[in-house]
């Protein structure tokens, strides 16, 4: 007997030339559209959020610590063996700071990190996005400098190019009080496609610690990468205890792009529960197109009741016509959503092109990011199934309720 009735449903759904037809398309696309705005917006903010843990973190030290004057490596080298205790994976010295890179009259503030590329690799990923060299070749080449692509771009510097890093701090000499200043030749640049890219160049340690005049065992920053990127109170603790002279408090990622991911998290969870909402709205349209195409079934029910169809059965018939437009509508949905944002992505650069700036620049990343999550598409199959079967249980309920004599009197 059930299968009589899932006919029947399927006639409904199958049937698009008649009243039946246009209430059923107009249900089916207004969940598939609901639920393709949704996933697509997910999609998108997972992309921001999958960036930034796997991509800036691994490139920027995920706690850092610093002194104005510097500090003698040698004091704290036998310290770095109990930095596993604290979460620590690998901890680097590094000489760094703020300069201004000067090239054909043009001036751009940066900043400068100079690192040991043996030691850095344990701490930072840089070198996987480096042009043309390794990042131990970086040691090889006396006053070389990678400059970030955005830099390059701005500046119009390419490889084999000359830049002048000036420091601003004063040394006195007998000539007066100078900037400390030092020029480079560009051997490579870096594209992580994030902020990184316009405000940051790289150096060997020992180039760096001549430009800030320092010995060779004299350096003024730690670097260091983290067992768990999100348990940064004990590392922090750990290079605090060091007691590096005139140092300031460790800090971790979480000082500066900290608030940027609890953005991130806040706003999926806010985008969710509107974009729900409009999940709700589609299935509100479900229900009314439910409530017409029972009042316009009524002389298909009514002849059904009469030759001895059983209310729950009807009931049953209704349900299983909205859950399955509910259900292709969410699948149709996610695929096509899918595939514009994949499309959106590829014509991004196009855009860019046409538009004269690329949109995604305000960002601290330069491109638009897409992960689709399995249990994304499972959460939105299940709220949509869950809406559906609420907008279409009061239909069919009434649809069981008929009563024959009173429909077909007026047949």
């Amino acid at each position: 007997m059930n299968s009589f009735f899932t006919g029947f449903s399927f006639r409904l759904l199958c049937d698009g030339a008649g009243f039946a037809g246009t209430v059923n398309k107009l249900a089916f696309l207004s969940i598939a559209l609901s639920t393709g705005v949704l996933f697509l917006v997910l999609s998108i903010v997972n992309g921001f959020e999958e960036e930034l843990e796997e991509r800036l973190l691994t490139v920027v030290p995920q706690v850092s610590l610093s002194s104005e004057y510097g500090f003698s490596r040698k004091n704290i080298r036998e310290s770095f063996s109990k930095m596993g205790l604290y979460g620590l994976s690998g901890l680097a010295p590094v000489a760094e700071g703020a300069a201004v890179i000067a090239s054909k009259e043009e001036l751009r503030p940066i900043n400068f990190i100079g690192f040991d590329p043996a030691e850095y690799e344990n701490v930072s990923s840089i070198g996987n996005y480096l042009g043309e060299i390794t990042l131990p070749d970086l040691d090889r080449v006396k006053f070389g400098v990678v400059v970030g692509s955005g830099i390059a771009e701005k500046m119009a510097l390419s490889v084999g190019d000359f830049v002048t890093l000036i420091v601003p701090r004063f040394r006195i000499s007998l000539f007066g009080q100078n900037y400390l200043q030092k020029q480079f030749e560009i051997v490579d640049t870096f594209a992580t496609g994030s902020s990184l890219d316009s405000t940051t160049v790289f150096v060997s340690l020992s180039s760096a610690q001549k430009m800030l005049r320092f010995p060779d065992s004299r350096v003024n920053g730690l670097h260091g990468r983290l067992k768990d990127p999100f348990l940064t109170e004990d590392a922090r603790s750990f290079l605090d205890g060091l007691l590096i002279p005139n140092a300031g408090r460790a800090l971790s990622w979480k000082s500066y792009l900290g608030n940027l991911y609890q953005a991130i998290a806040v706003q999926k969870a806010t985008l969710f529960l509107l974009f729900s909402i409009l999940i709700g709205v589609g299935c509100f349209n479900l229900f009314s197109s439910m409530t017409m195409l029972v009042q316009g079934q009524a002389a298909s029910i009514a002849i059904l009741r009469t030759n001895g169809a059983m209310s729950r059965k009807i009931v049953y018939a209704f349900v299983l016509l909205g859950l399955v437009l509910a259900i292709f509508g969410a699948f149709l949905g996610v695929v096509l959503s899918g595939l514009f944002g994949a499309g959106l992505v590829l014509m991004l650069p196009i855009i860019e092109q046409v538009i004269g700036f690329n949109p995604m620049s305000q960002y601290f990343i330069d491109y638009l990011p897409l992960s689709f999550f399995l249990t994304d598409v499972a959460l939105i199959f299940l709220l949509t199934v869950l809406l559906s079967f609420f907008a279409v249980i009061f239909p069919a309920w009434r649809a069981g309720q008929s009563l024959p004599a009173e429909v077909l009197a007026y047949e």
